[in-house]
């Protein structure tokens, strides 16, 4: 009779454990969910000698992450071609201060953000996109997206592995690759261009990664765009 009612209450506590553990997992997975983004012009930026427009992305801010002053006079010293000023905007993302440069006119159509350092956005137009994504604190997640484009490390979880075919991989630093993968469809063919900063220690993983894809411009402009996010970008 004791037996059976210490087990009755490991169990119970088991199922408490579970049910918080869902709970909790639910939440972070509900707070990531943001239904409604906007992307809109608020004024003009100056990336070298070149003047663009500047951009907000408005969404969803996690409550325990400070809003931020949208920065005006925002200038960035950086060598660009005029004929790229002309096709380029500066866009911002106040979660963790981000910026990046894309296409003028793009607009945001994923973005997310936790405060555990999660964020990812995809801006998106002509045929194009720029894809931004940092795993924050999740050492298992950052193990599996990294193993899908760097051959050396293995996933966290062996199920939900998919690896990128005919990618090539450029070390720039210790933790810091350049990537470029073919893609392939009925209207394009033409390669994915990106960068991937991975750590990986005995303690956690950490996983950041951006990539260019606008099978209508330059291979030049795709370099300048993920040079300016390893330039200025903290999570590189």
């Amino acid at each position: 009779m004791l037996i059976s009612l210490w087990v009755r209450q490991k169990y119970k506590k088991l199922i408490m454990s579970l049910a918080l553990l869902y709970a909790s997992f639910y939440a972070v997975a509900y707070a990531w969910s943001i239904d409604t983004v906007y992307t809109q012009q608020i004024g003009i930026a100056k990336i070298g000698k070149y003047y663009i427009p500047y951009y907000l992305i408005l969404g969803e801010i996690p409550i325990s992450i400070p809003k931020i002053d949208i920065p005006t006079n925002v200038s960035f010293p950086m060598d660009i071609t005029k004929n790229e000023a002309s096709i380029l905007g500066l866009y911002y993302l106040p979660v963790h201060h981000l910026f990046f440069l894309a296409p003028r006119h793009w607009k945001a159509i994923s973005y997310a953000a936790s405060d555990d350092g999660h964020v990812y956005l995809k801006l998106c137009g002509n045929n194009g996109c720029l894809k931004f994504h940092s795993d924050g604190g999740c050492s298992g997640c950052a193990q599996n997206d990294a193993s899908k484009y760097l051959p050396w490390v293995k996933p966290f979880n062996v199920q939900n592995h998919n690896m990128f075919v005919g990618q090539k991989i450029v070390k720039l630093s210790n933790n810091i690759f350049v990537i470029s993968y073919p893609y392939r469809s009925t209207l394009f063919d033409r390669n994915v261009n990106g960068i991937i900063h991975y750590v990986s220690n005995t303690k956690w993983d950490y996983y950041s990664s951006a990539w260019f894809f606008a099978p209508n411009l330059s291979h030049n402009l795709a370099i300048t765009v993920l040079n300016f996010i390893l330039k200025y970008d903290s999570y590189f």
